[in-house]
């Protein structure tokens, strides 16, 4: 399955391109292969040339006259296809291996780690190279091979944004780990194996699997594309189903269901929403018509185009309101925030201080009760930087913190989403981070209740001093800023 002959025919017709790639890279390790600086613009070079080679290796397939001079050479498509991905993937990955082994030898890495580096980076490359090779087969000519790796590589892209723009506006209090949509993207995966490079141990698997998952369906689909291509798709309009058709509506779909996600930012009714938000909607369907030219190579237009269009807008703002009427779809409730010892930090903003703290300041000489810079900070079981040992909050102090949870909740979904005094931040012992703004500030009578605890501090700040106030209502003051002293 491999031709040696194709291969040298290879080294022969590319060899101003491999003497120009392995002259930049023979530089860049004399100049700065050691140091990771170097390493880091080596790993770039390596994922760039994994897209430009392939383009290049594998351009005669969308050449009428080439595709029938290549394909009717006595080798066989199988072994053209084989010779063709060693060639690719060899030229991409042999840069960075002269750059790498300038690096092992003076930062001292062990044969094993250099050994296992290596072959990691190898299978970067072929995994980035089929990859890559198969989406420019999905289109009939160059233009649409090129344009097919460039929407599919940017597609996991604009899913995550747009996962990560529906959940802040839907799900009151957005805890969710999105790091999973990276494993949809290759490119995502082959970065985290290069800065793995640069950890203590080299040996991490971490993210292996993915990528021989990758792999294995990526020449899968690229061997079904190439040995039973048909020569008459060469410089044709790319018409199959995962070309353009599929590109157009996915990227149509998530950018309305980020246009329809600002719903819950300001406005109380879809009739505002619409009528502020319209000539958005217009500016993406001219960009989908506009898209459905390049598809078809000629001025089109049809009925199904603003059909589909208003059937996607209608599903994508219909979502939205149904995310907002059922509170995330209940997901803003779906978390266990009653972790006793979690971090709960409930920060009141300076336009709502009660009027006891001002009073208790006028107490302490040299505080500044008329400070315009004045916050009061309710934290339970914040992490000091040391072993001090968690303390369990009390079932007073959890009710409160739940109740200014669910306030913000409330305030969440009002569609009013400015002019809050409070914001809660949660943070449990597993992690997780929790994000709530509210309208009201901090009661007088809680933050008592919340001195009474053991596990949450009281603490007022201004431009004077730090003070934490105790259950009876008084203040202590810890630190007084313009002398840097601290009182026990």
């Amino acid at each position: 399955m491999f031709s040696k002959e194709y291969f040298t025919y290879l080294l022969k017709s590319k060899k101003y391109l491999l003497i120009f790639i392995l002259l930049i890279a023979f530089l860049n390790a004399v100049g700065s292969g050691k140091n990771e600086i170097g390493m880091i613009i080596q790993g770039f070079l390596c994922v760039v040339l994994t897209y430009l080679i392939p383009c290049n290796v594998f351009s005669y397939v969308h050449d009428k006259k080439a595709v029938d001079t290549y394909f009717s050479i006595p080798v066989s498509r199988k072994a053209m296809l084989v010779t063709g991905i060693v060639f690719c993937a060899a030229t991409a990955y042999m840069p960075f291996v002269i750059t790498f082994s300038f690096f092992a030898v003076a930062e001292g890495i062990g044969i094993l780690s250099y050994a296992l580096a290596l072959i990691k980076i190898l299978l970067v490359a072929f995994t980035l190279v089929v990859f890559n090779t198969c989406l420019y087969l999905i289109g009939n000519n160059a233009f649409d091979g090129v344009v097919m790796i460039g929407a599919y590589t940017v597609l996991p892209a604009v899913l995550l944004t747009a996962l990560e723009i529906f959940a802040d506006s839907y799900i009151a209090g957005h805890g969710f780990d999105m790091s999973f949509v990276a494993y949809l993207s290759p490119i995502a995966i082959s970065t985290d194996l290069f800065f793995d490079l640069f950890e203590s141990s080299m040996i991490d698997i971490h993210n292996i699997p993915a990528l021989i998952l990758y792999l294995a369906v990526s020449a899968y689909l690229l061997y079904k594309q190439y040995v039973d291509r048909a020569v008459e798709r060469a410089s044709t309009p790319s018409t199959k189903i995962y070309s353009y058709p599929l590109v157009i509506y996915l990227y149509v779909f998530l950018i309305l269901l980020m246009i329809s996600s600002s719903f819950n930012y300001g406005y109380s009714s879809f009739k505002d929403f619409i009528s502020d938000i319209f000539i958005v909607y217009l500016m993406l369907f001219v960009v989908y018509v506009v898209a459905y030219f390049v598809y078809k190579r000629k001025l089109y237009f049809s009925y199904k185009l603003p059909l589909v269009f208003i059937i996607a807008a209608l599903l994508t703002t219909g979502f939205s309101f149904a995310a907002r009427s059922t509170k995330g779809f209940g997901l803003a409730n779906a978390y266990d925030h009653n972790d006793r010892l979690g971090q709960y930090i409930l920060y009141s903003y300076a336009d709502y201080i009660p009027s006891e703290i001002t009073e208790a300041l006028k107490e302490i000489e040299g505080a500044d009760a008329y400070d315009t810079y004045l916050n009061v900070v309710v934290s339970a079981n914040e992490n000091k930087g040391d072993n001090t040992p968690k303390r369990q909050i009390s079932d007073s102090s959890m009710a409160l913190f739940e109740k200014y949870r669910k306030s913000g909740i409330a305030y969440f979904y009002s569609g009013q989403r400015e002019g809050q005094s409070t914001n809660l931040n949660v943070i449990s012992s597993n992690g997780n981070h929790y994000y709530y703004g509210i309208k009201e500030g901090i009661a007088y009578s809680d933050m008592l209740e919340f001195a009474k605890d053991p596990a949450v501090s009281v603490i007022i700040n201004n431009n004077s001093g730090e003070y934490k106030l105790q259950p009876d209502g008084s203040l202590k003051l810890l630190t007084l800023y313009m002398n840097t002293v601290t009182y026990d």
